[in-house]
């Protein structure tokens, strides 16, 4: 990893490196990865494959460590897409407990520096 890159979080790091992929791929005349003969794109996408990885370990830990209603509650708003009030009455509770308890999970997440959808899918 370069010098310039190696002071960020885990995010900052994996954003720079997609944005290295997306100039990379815009084939610029003028890009860093191309003038330095030891970054390849299949460097650069293990590069981001590890972070990735990384992040969806953390992300993992993170949703396991909420309370079991908390995360099926998260995950029916983030997988589903379900609405507050779906899943207030999917789970017999006023949409206050819902957005508490999707507002606890996001916080949560956000010690990881990560609040996002479909991170951890497997597609």
């Amino acid at each position: 990893m370069t010098g310039e890159r190696s002071g960020g979080s885990g995010t900052e790091v994996a954003i720079l490196l997609l944005y290295d992929a997306a100039e990379m791929l815009n084939d610029r005349p003028n890009y860093a990865l191309r003038r330095d003969a030891t970054r390849t794109s299949h460097a650069l996408a293990a590069e981001i494959e590890r972070l990735l990885d990384d992040l969806r370990t953390r992300h993992d830990a993170v949703l396991s460590a909420l309370p079991d209603l908390t995360a099926c509650i998260y995950l029916a708003h983030r997988d589903e897409e379900l609405s507050y009030a779906v899943i207030a009455t999917r789970f017999a509770l006023p949409v206050a407990e819902i957005e508490r308890r999707i507002a606890d999970a996001l916080f949560a997440l956000s010690g990881i520096g990560i609040i996002t959808t479909g991170i951890n899918r497997n597609d």
